[in-house]
């Protein structure tokens, strides 16, 4: 009778070993499994123009909107076809008669060869690359790494390089668009070495460039 038992007994704890055995097996499977499971990758955000879209600079851009910004009366020039990479390229003249040969060698001797922007010269180049996000941060380190002057008074971030140009400098300022994520580019013209007057294009550029003005018609 007491072999019976014990032979009983023993017919359990194995019984109940096996279970035990089958309960921990599928469990250690699954964890596996989600471990080894590749994680979903986020979603790049789409870019606010494709690439080798132009947008014209008379959507982009408006003169009479930026002439009280940049304290002179323009007139817009496209120039988009001179980048590929470019979404649009806008050349800002100034407006006005432009002084005779005479005039103008009065006015040279007089300043010392610094006549600055005559009428019919190009204030500033604003350039718009909006194919790709950027981010500040990568603007800001980007531009230490050049070797060139980050600034905070055009935008979140701005960079400021200075071109050599003879005895003086002339100046390309960087910055984001908030509104757009458009990466704006803004050159002085060929007579500018002012770089309050490229800040201040700049500047002009940030405040009336929003979505409409770069929407793909």
């Amino acid at each position: 009778m007491r072999i019976a038992i014990a032979q009983a007994l023993a017919l359990l704890a194995f019984a109940s070993g096996v279970g035990c055995t089958e309960q921990v097996a599928p469990s250690a499977g699954k964890g596996k499994t989600e471990a080894t499971k590749p994680r979903s990758q986020p979603r790049a955000m789409p870019p606010a123009v494709p690439s080798g879209i132009k947008i014209p600079c008379a959507q982009l851009v408006s003169a009479e909107l930026l002439a009280p910004l940049v304290g002179r009366e323009v007139e817009i020039q496209d120039v988009s076809n001179l980048e590929a990479d470019a979404t649009s390229i806008c050349r800002l003249k100034t407006t006005g008669k432009r002084p005779t040969a005479s005039q103008q060698a009065r006015l040279e001797a007089k300043t010392g060869g610094a006549m600055g922007v005559l009428p019919g010269d190009e204030l500033c180049q604003i350039s718009a690359y909006c194919w790709w996000h950027v981010d500040e941060a990568e603007l800001g380190a980007k531009c230490k790494a050049a070797g060139d002057t980050v600034t905070n008074d055009v935008g979140d971030v701005g960079c400021v390089r200075a071109v050599q140009a003879g005895e003086k400098f002339r100046h390309v300022v960087t910055t984001i668009d908030p509104d757009t994520r458009c990466r704006i580019v803004v050159n002085g013209g060929p007579s500018v070495t002012e770089l309050e007057v490229v800040k201040t294009c700049a500047r002009a550029a940030l405040q009336t460039i929003g979505p409409e003005q770069i929407k793909v018609q």
